[in-house]
């Protein structure tokens, strides 16, 4: 394949010879260093780069991907990032790339131009959160591909596109995102800040945010009816921390706010640890049952164990990682024991025992033995 093209077009003989070299070099190596991994992604750029008719073009792209399918990721991350800004490669690489792992993929997906938005779209629909998130960082981005990445409902997706300042979010955005932020500070923080946001929207996101967003509202937006919310709000933080900690049973309302957050999956781990952090403990009960698929009684059960076995089997069964795991386990410490007692090392040691020793599915069978 390499004397065919040597023989076809003597401009790109010396550059694949070149390549020859370099991909031998970096295969003997038994650890190839950052130099040698750009020493050969600038070579695959060169020969990507020059001026060739369509047949050489496509065949020094077969050639490289080629060996690209058989690199390692550091080597497809490095040529990515060399291809990332160039406006000649064929699109054939790009998208080989734009399809790749996520930390190869996302210089291309952000800033190559050669993608359109076609690509774009088939690419969210046919990738995962990470590619989602370095599409959202791209500048100029159209109200067809926003709107897309908007019905993924991915959280981060959501906090880039707030902080892309080089878009405005459409009114789909918005109004997705102003529910999404009512249960995660992060994109509540970045999403208000934007000035196409309506201030009527800004007030009812202030009923859910945390202290120090709230802080910001106040001292950023004249809204009439802030004090009655702060009234309000206080009322409700005010019952929460006075209630007696047995008497933690959520009410129909929350059963059915939490449905509705499953049903629009953004009934998340990290919005659960969210309300924990806030001290909202019947909420996440309710949230976690339904999370489970399983009564509030039993959650409130599982909670007070001071094994947290059943903890563990409810998070390994419904796939919660272990460092969400150890979130819950820490912040719901008042269920089992008095406000000013701290989780010692050993209680966590071998709440994370449990954890690692359980397997996924003899946790979804006890599981669904206590739905009954």
């Amino acid at each position: 394949m390499y004397m065919g093209l040597l023989e076809k077009s003597p401009e790109i003989g010396p550059l694949l010879v070149r390549l020859y070299d370099r991909h031998k070099l970096h295969c003997l190596s038994e650890r190839p260093g950052a130099e040698t991994r750009a020493e050969l992604a600038g070579v695959m750029a060169d020969l990507l780069d020059i001026d060739l008719k369509v047949d050489e073009s496509e065949l020094i792209t077969d050639v490289l991907i080629g060996l690209l399918s058989k690199a390692e990721l550091d080597l497809r991350a490095a040529l990515s990032e060399r291809l990332a800004l160039m406006d000649d490669i064929p699109l054939r690489m790009i998208l080989h790339l734009a399809n790749d792992d996520a930390e190869v993929a996302t210089p291309v997906l952000t800033h190559s131009r050669i993608l359109t938005d076609t690509d774009l779209i088939y690419i969210v629909k046919a990738t995962s959160a990470g590619h989602w998130r370095a599409i959202a960082g791209r500048e100029g981005i159209s109200d067809l591909l926003m709107n897309v990445l908007v019905d993924t409902k991915d959280i981060e997706t959501a906090i880039t596109l707030s902080k892309n300042e080089s878009v405005i979010l459409t009114p789909h955005a918005i109004t997705r995102f102003s529910n999404m932020a009512r249960f995660s500070d992060p994109l509540a923080k970045s999403f208000v800040m934007r000035s196409e946001i309506p201030s009527s929207t800004v007030t009812k996101l202030y009923q859910h945010v945390g202290r120090d967003l709230k802080e910001y509202i106040r001292r950023n937006f004249m809204i009439s009816d802030m004090q009655s919310i702060d009234s309000e709000i206080d009322d409700i933080i005010f019952q929460m921390t006075a209630q007696n900690e047995t008497d933690l049973t959520p009410n129909v309302e929350m059963i059915i706010a939490a449905e509705s957050m499953m049903e629009r999956g953004l009934l998340t781990p990290e919005v659960m640890i969210s309300n924990l952090r806030r001290g909202q403990l019947i909420s996440f009960v309710a949230q976690f049952s339904v999370y489970c698929g399983l009564l509030e009684g039993t959650v409130r059960e599982i909670l007070s164990q001071k094994s947290a076995q059943g903890l563990a089997i409810a998070c390994k069964a419904t796939n919660i990682s272990k460092p969400d795991f150890v979130n819950m386990f820490l912040l719901t410490h008042r269920f089992r024991y008095s406000m000013d007692r701290v989780v010692n090392k050993n209680e966590l040691a071998l709440a994370l025992k449990y954890y690692d020793k359980m397997n996924e599915r003899m946790a979804r069978t006890i599981l669904n033995e206590s739905r009954h």
